[in-house]
């Protein structure tokens, strides 16, 4: 099992956002039904089809979901049936070759949802993956006799789109020319070239070679059945034959003309190319070939000398005779590449999960040639593409109109806070209607307002904002919100007025960010507003129910903790009260009271006590049993926590979180995009004392009922799967029917002899108990990384046999085997007669030489799969073991509390309120049964 970082986890909810199979994702309702060959057989093709993709990213298999292919949605599913971990990595094994890094990641609970998840890991490079052995039986459901066979030893599956194919010869020589490193492969050399211009072909290719990301060509091309052959072609008429080094050629070329002529227009001067391009294939192209004429140019120039430092191009001349005509000749070229290097980087690439096609952020010259030749007269200034270049990259991740409803949302509820008059009540109205024929979106909030230097000093210059300073309890600090009503219209109608001020009226145009003319009206009173009107592309809504109108918007996410302001949201004649936080307070605790912050945290055991359910609490409920979500100052947030320190939390399952006040950026600091902030201090102490506590209370009821009475494996598991959701447990000591939670008070002798065992599938048949065995349990993190520390760290354990297999026999290199120092390890104990005193390959090789003999080493040197290492013998393992651990996988330590690392691993936090709430538990016993031996 591999863990999720939180990049792995937002690429998972992207995939699942998007609603289809691809290349790099398939779903599946339930888990292959492994009992019968033929979908062991679907299984394995699935998983070779995803290997063979060479795209350097992680593929998955995720199951719980069912697609629904005319609408790109997908369906929750309840997954009924599961396998061992252990049996699936065991399939994969047998059948794969070579034996790849698939990880298995079950019970995974994604926004509320378990899922599974087979993850086919980006490091898997080594293709053509392939069926290692036939399926030559088994039965089909339904069927008695075992009918099922295929003669698939030595063939391998692609994944194309949403389906897989045999690989092809062409396939195969693509993966060889790959493993080589370079472009060259990519294209068909094999076609004739016009000798005249064979050498400038090979400068070219280096020019691409440098420039273009292979990987990301290899998407575009998996997704497009005809891009490749345009390419290629566009490749064979300008390259092979030589046409983009000619200026005056006249050749007709039919077929493509359109590219081939582009090409050959803006190969000199791109200042004019992106308003010719319309974002497709055909553009992509065009670029591509400029951008490579351009650096061909640059590097093929008798005097000009290059080297490519952290993603840059860094130029320099060679010639004594350099001068400024050398300088001059180059330097258009520079211009030109960087020019379509920055809209190459732009160029919108939905499907790929690369940045950019390009490699190259840059090209630069040497700090000598710039200060002889290059002057600086730059000026900063707001660009005429500040929408595609800075608002759309910043909010590209997620869905455009509820990012906009978001911004426009939180600009109101500031205005509302920002205006504090005694007895005043906000009021936000949202609304969709149609206007002559068009979608009007609005917001409306009877706020703070603006007045005329509001708007021209703020609310129109970007990366500046008037709340920052304002003391209250906001989250709009940026100065860019404004603009992300363009993310889903071209124009937008602003009316503004302050309280005894008179009121603004103004349109605001996408198209090189004008704004009209303002209109002033005088009006003789108190009120304030702000009215915003977009128009937007009826497309946009596709649903007349408004129900299903706020969940396409995400409105039924939507909560809000202040009781003084009131959103509504309207759509045709029907209304819809966003909930307040305040009609659930009865399942939440305050974990903060401060008078600068509130902080309320979700509290499952008050759930059960306090929740009524009914319809018109359904979308708030769904909200705030959502994880790691936030609701700070009004405005939803992703929460992205620091628990570096709290070691036993499961830092995936935070429960929501309401913060109201003026926080410091140690303690919530707001991400640009407002998609997310990263939470520390105070906060993050607060949730974990509560959550800790909490669980700790549970555990300790859970011993008071058990202690002494029941088999404390069994406990062991049982004290898990109680705490699992919110904790990683630490260290658990065991003897026979006691068991304690390791921690700094333990009355034992520094000197007691204990047996540390990392294992996830322990149950109390496995176990031999005496009166000198006294256990200590952690779990098991089987990734090769771990295990070799652990094995680098001992000079004596036990490790499953499965593991050797794995990662020595099986293994063709320290890519998918140990690492060097802990594989030496280990060979000089299983042949100690032999020199493993080798270089990294020499070693590997010398491994396959040897396999026989390191086989036969294992065999003698283990009893029920568990292999002793070091100085100890296989009697142990029967001392402590007996036949039903075989087929599980552990790794066994031996030492003292001394000399262990225990104390040195104790959450601090978790052990203080563990020692507190012991001490309050024995204080109502007659009789101590926990927290001591």
């Amino acid at each position: 099992m591999s863990d999720l970082n939180q990049r792995d986890i937002e690429y998972i909810r992207s995939l699942i956002r998007a609603g289809r199979e691809n290349t790099i994702v398939d779903f599946k309702e339930k888990w292959y039904e492994l009992k019968y060959s033929y979908q062991k057989f679907e299984f394995i093709k699935d998983c070779i089809s995803f290997l063979n993709v060479g795209i350097e990213v992680d593929k998955y298999i995720i199951i719980g979901y069912r697609q629904n292919t005319e609408e790109d949605t997908l369906s929750e599913i309840h997954i009924t049936e599961r396998y061992e971990e252990n049996n699936i990595q065991e399939i994969i094994t047998e059948n794969i070759e070579p034996i790849p890094q698939i990880d298995i990641i079950m019970n995974f609970d994604l926004d509320g949802h378990q899922i599974d998840l087979i993850k086919i890991r980006k490091e898997n490079k080594d293709q053509p993956y392939l069926f290692r052995k036939d399926f030559d039986g088994g039965k089909k459901e339904g069927q008695q006799k075992d009918t099922f066979k295929n003669k698939c030893k030595g063939l391998g599956y692609i994944r194309h789109g949403s389906s897989s194919h045999l690989i092809s010869r062409n396939e195969l020589t693509n993966m060889f020319f790959k493993k080589q490193g370079n472009i060259y492969g990519y294209f068909n050399l094999a076609t004739e070239v016009k000798g005249s211009f064979f050498n400038d072909m090979l400068i070219f290719l280096d020019s691409m070679d440098i420039l273009i990301n292979r990987e990301a060509l290899d998407i575009v091309t998996n997704s497009s059945s005809i891009f490749k052959y345009k390419i290629t072609r566009v490749f064979q008429e300008m390259i092979l034959q030589g046409e983009i080094f000619l200026d005056d050629s006249i050749r007709e070329v039919e077929e493509f003309s359109y590219i081939i002529t582009m090409i050959k227009n803006y190969k000199h001067d791109c200042r004019k190319i992106d308003i010719s391009l319309d974002g497709g294939e055909n553009s992509l192209i065009i670029l591509l070939f400029c951008a490579c004429y351009n650096l061909y140019r640059i590097i093929s120039h008798n005097s000009a000398v290059y080297e490519v430092i952290n993603d840059a191009i860094i130029i320099n001349f060679v010639d004594n005779n350099f001068n400024g005509e050398h300088y001059r000749a180059i330097d258009k070229y520079v211009g030109n590449l960087n020019e379509l290097i920055k809209i190459l980087r732009a160029f919108p690439l939905y499907h790929l999960n690369f940045n950019t096609i390009v490699k190259i952020r840059e090209v630069n010259y040497d700090s000598s040639i710039s200060k002889q030749f290059v002057k600086s007269n730059v000026k900063f200034r707001v660009s005429e593409e500040i929408i595609p270049l800075l608002i759309e990259p910043l909010y590209k991740s997620g869905n455009k109109i509820e990012i906009a409803l978001r911004e426009l949302l939180q600009n109101s509820i500031d205005a509302c806070k920002l205006r504090q008059n005694e007895g005043y009540r906000g009021k936000i109205e949202i609304s969709i209607r149609t206007v002559e024929e068009k979608l009007i979106l609005s917001f409306e909030d009877n706020g703070i307002g603006m007045s005329l230097a509001d708007v021209i000093e703020y609310y129109l210059t970007v990366g500046k904002s008037k709340k920052k300073n304002s003391g209250l309890p906001i989250v709009g600090q940026f100065g860019i919100g404004a603009l992300s009503m363009f993310l889903i219209g071209k124009k937008a109608k602003v009316l503004t007025k302050k309280s005894n001020d008179n009121e603004f009226r103004f349109e605001l145009f996408e198209d090189k960010n004008r704004v009209s003319d303002l209109i002033q009206k005088s009006y003789e009173n108190n009120d304030s507003y702000t009215r915003i009107e977009i128009e937007i592309d009826p497309n946009l809504i596709n649903n007349k129910n408004i129900k299903e109108v706020i969940k396409q918007l995400g409105i039924d996410k939507w909560a809000i903790n202040n009781q003084n302001i009131d959103i509504y949201f309207h759509y045709n004649s029907d209304s819809y009260l966003i909930p307040n936080i305040s009609e659930k307070k009865d399942m939440f605790s305050p974990i903060i009271d401060t008078s600068s912050i509130k902080a309320l945290l979700y509290d499952i055991e008050l759930e059960g006590k306090n929740e009524k359910k009914d319809s018109k609490h359904e979308n708030l409920d769904r909200t705030i049993k959502t994880k790691n979500l936030l609701l700070y100052n009004d405005v939803l947030i992703k929460g992205d926590y620091d628990f570096n320190q709290y070691s036993n939390l499961n830092k995936a399952n935070i429960p929501f979180l309401v913060v109201d006040g003026k926080t410091s950026e140690d303690e919530i600091a707001v991400e640009l995009s407002r998609s997310s902030a990263k939470i520390g201090g105070i906060i993050t102490k607060a949730i974990a004392e509560k959550i800790y506590r909490n669980e700790i209370i549970k555990i300790i009821e859970y011993l008071k009922e058990h202690q002494g009475k029941t088999n404390s494996i069994k406990i062991k598991n049982e004290i898990i799967q109680l705490s699992n959701e919110n904790l990683k447990l630490p260290k658990l000591l065991l003897s026979s029917n006691h068991v304690e939670i390791a921690n700094s008070k333990m009355n034992l002798s520094n000197n007691s002899k204990i047996i540390i065992v990392h294992s996830n599938s322990l149950n109390e048949d496995c176990v031999n108990f005496n009166e000198d065995n006294l256990f200590l349990t952690e779990q098991l993190y089987s990734g090769k990384a771990n295990l070799a520390d652990m094995i680098v760290s001992s000079n004596k354990l036990f490790i499953s046999v499965r593991f050797l297999n794995k990662y020595i026999l099986a293994a063709s290199g320290s890519s998918n085997g140990f690492r060097m120092e802990a594989l030496k390890h280990l060979l000089r104990d299983m042949l100690p007669v032999n020199d493993w005193n080798l270089g990294n390959l020499e070693l590997w090789n010398k491994v396959r030489d040897y396999k026989t003999e390191i086989e036969k080493a294992i065999e003698e040197k283990s009893i029920y799969g568990i292999y002793s290492y070091g100085n100890i013998s296989t009697d142990q393992i029967s001392k402590i073991f007996n036949s039903s651990i075989e087929g599980r996988d552990l790794i066994v330590s031996f030492g003292n509390i001394q000399d262990n690392t225990i104390s040195k691993s104790y959450d601090v936090t978790f052990d203080e309120i563990l020692h507190q709430e012991i001490d309050n538990a024995n204080k109502n016993l007659d009789r101590v049964v926990i927290g001591e031996y």
